[in-house]
């Protein structure tokens, strides 16, 4: 299992979103949050399908944390779960 998450490559935090279509193509928004606040970042179309690609394997790697967590905690010793 760790391994897997090891090999979840890449990987980016936020949601793109299509802000406009236009005559020359289209223009994204990728919102994140960091150091505290919420900052806005606007890719080149050429990089929307490789920013797609690693918000989702973010949520692979994410829901896979939250599984290998579980049966850590799921093996460990009556009393040693908090």
């Amino acid at each position: 299992m760790s391994q897997r998450l090891a090999n979840l490559q890449p990987r980016e935090r936020g949601k793109l979103y299509l802000v406009r279509r236009g005559s020359s193509g289209s223009c994204s928004n990728l919102p994140t949050w960091e150091k505290g606040g919420k900052v806005d970042r606007h890719p080149p179309r050429d990089q929307t399908a490789g920013l797609k690609h690693a918000i989702t394997g973010l949520r692979e790697f994410l829901g896979l944390a939250e599984v290998y967590a579980e049966e850590i905690i799921r093996r460990s010793p009556p009393g040693q779960q908090k």
